[in-house]
């Protein structure tokens, strides 16, 4: 016991004293010192037992608020939502509209009146746009296309038919181009095969090439003449070029059909002023289909 509390314990008995109790014998009152005093080690040697057992066990525990701070936080059960990737928007599928198309100020004259722009389905179906495609227009794998046709006033058939092509990729559209100069290479077999007539037997393509901007390609090719069986055109000519112009993943194809006895144009650029010859009217053509191509 501690000399407070023997203080207080006199105190204590000094007031009952006071009040008329009979006085406590010294012996006694130190034995009820003693019996406090080991009241009070055991509590703490059970205090003492509980901290020693939790912290040899390596759990540290303290009540809440027994040291004046705030419990705490627990851990919700519930899981915290997972964030979601944004869905992507797909990207636009390149494709050829009416920006890629020649216009009637496109198209060389060849001296005459201006042409103009026919009527859709006018000319040839595109399957069909050239006399040396063998069996349509499929094995170019074309993604998209743009077809205008144009002729002279007053007159209704057509004289310069032109297809925008689109492809999957610039790969695509050289492997298109390969295609075609492949069909440029067996034109003559065709003609014979689709029942017209070669003016030479021994006749074969004559190629051009065209300049045209860094990166892009352009040529034409002079088909044999040729005639067809009925009709009027027995005694005319078909004076026919397909030009072939690529840029990235397009690729335009022009073509021009004189009919006639004969046709006198110049294969130079810049034609034959000396003999009077203009130049072929597919420079124009491939030259205005590489600038509308890239637009």
């Amino acid at each position: 016991m501690t000399g407070h509390d023997l203080d207080e314990l006199l105190r204590g008995l000094g007031a009952d004293a006071e009040r008329g109790a009979a006085p406590l014998e010294p012996s006694h009152v130190r034995r009820l010192g003693t019996r406090r005093r080991h009241r009070r080690q055991a509590a703490t040697a059970v205090v003492a037992a509980v901290v020693v057992v939790l912290a040899g066990g390596g759990v540290l525990s303290q009540l809440p608020g027994q040291d004046g701070t705030a419990p705490p936080p627990v851990a919700s059960a519930v899981p915290s939502p997972v964030p979601t990737a944004p869905t992507p928007t797909p990207s636009r599928e390149r494709t050829v509209g009416t920006a890629q198309l020649l216009r009637a100020q496109d198209v060389p004259t060849r001296g005459g009146p201006a042409l103009e722009v026919a009527p859709a389905g006018t000319g040839r179906v595109p399957d069909e746009i050239s006399a040396c495609v063998p069996d349509g227009l499929a094995p170019l794998r074309a993604t998209g296309q743009q077809a205008r046709d144009f002729r002279y006033p007053g007159q209704e058939l057509v004289a310069v038919q032109t297809l925008a092509l689109q492809f999957a990729d610039a790969d695509a559209a050289r492997a298109a181009e390969r295609v075609v100069d492949g069909w440029v290479d067996d034109c003559a077999a065709t003609l014979e095969d689709h029942g017209n007539t070669l003016l030479d037997a021994a006749g074969e393509p004559v190629r051009v090439d065209v300049a045209t901007p860094r990166g892009t390609s352009g040529t034409f090719a002079v088909v044999p003449v040729y005639t067809q069986q009925g009709g009027e055109s027995d005694q005319e000519g078909f004076f026919e070029s397909l030009g072939v112009t690529r840029v990235d993943d397009r690729l335009m194809l022009t073509v021009e059909v004189v009919r006639g006895m004969d046709d006198n144009v110049s294969l130079q650029p810049g034609g034959d002023p000396d003999n009077g010859l203009p130049e072929h009217p597919q420079f124009g053509l491939v030259r205005a289909a590489a600038e509308r191509l890239a637009g």
